[in-house]
């Protein structure tokens, strides 16, 4: 028989996946536009716009690479 402690531990593990989950943007191309740079300046400077909704907090990695 199951107690109310696993069923806690149950509950309690389903709600900290779903949240974890919910946090994450999925962004796809064209959802951010860079709007400005600059390479005058040490490290370099980038402007960029959201063109959606992106939730508070979320985390954006760009990678500036010399062709």
């Amino acid at each position: 028989m199951i107690t109310l402690k696993w069923k806690f531990t149950l509950l309690l593990t389903l709600v900290l996946f779903s949240m974890g989950t919910r946090s994450k943007a999925q962004l796809s191309a064209g959802d951010i536009a860079i709007i400005g740079f600059n390479s005058d300046t040490s490290p370099d400077k980038m402007a960029l716009v959201t063109l959606v909704e992106i939730p508070s907090g979320q985390v954006i990695y760009t990678q500036m690479k010399l062709i």
